[in-house]
């Protein structure tokens, strides 16, 4: 069994920041579980029968992701100044959009997806089913890096992915009762 990693720090993560999850900080794995499922609560509440066309619904999900995103870093560094008693410094800016970053990256795959749809290589409504369901899978993916990587049994690894699946298919059972 692997040894777990320290993971109670509270360095910032050291890696890209580009990268969805990072080295397995339980900050990234936060973000990034977040962001992934925002995003495919937007794609379900999306319908293309209604005239949501997969352009309109891949600016909702940049919208959305990126409103989030700044809307979790003012309130953190709100949150900041009045624990620490002193103004933010560009630092603090840098290390709370580099905690939410994942936030905001992992959309990657479900917009480029969606932009299949926006340059009709694609019909809209495979689009914006198929960017649900990579939402879902990354979800998974996440559950599986996030629980190996703090050295989970293969038990707890299933369990963990097997929670993120389950979210997903609500999200996606309630597209369906939606619409």
């Amino acid at each position: 069994m692997p040894v777990p990693k320290d993971l109670s720090s509270d360095d910032p993560p050291r890696g890209s920041w580009l990268s969805p999850v990072g080295p397995r900080h339980p900050r990234n794995v936060a973000s990034a579980t977040y962001g992934l499922i925002l995003a495919a609560s937007v794609i379900a509440a999306s319908d293309a029968a209604s005239g949501d066309r997969a352009a309109t619904v891949c600016l909702f999900v940049v919208f959305t992701s990126l409103a989030t995103f700044i809307a979790d870093l003012y309130s953190r560094l709100l949150g900041r100044w009045s624990q620490l008693h002193r103004r933010p410094t560009i630092a603090d800016v840098r290390e709370i959009a580099r905690d939410l970053w994942p936030k905001v990256s992992v959309i990657a795959v479900p917009v480029v997806v969606l932009l299949l749809g926006v340059l009709d290589a694609v019909p809209d409504q495979d689009t914006i089913n198929l960017a649900l369901y990579i939402c879902v899978l990354e979800m998974a993916v996440t559950a599986w890096y996030a629980s190996r990587g703090a050295g989970a049994t293969r038990t707890e690894t299933v369990f963990a992915v097997g929670v993120s699946v389950a979210i997903g298919a609500t999200i996606i059972a309630l597209k369906a009762a939606l619409h």
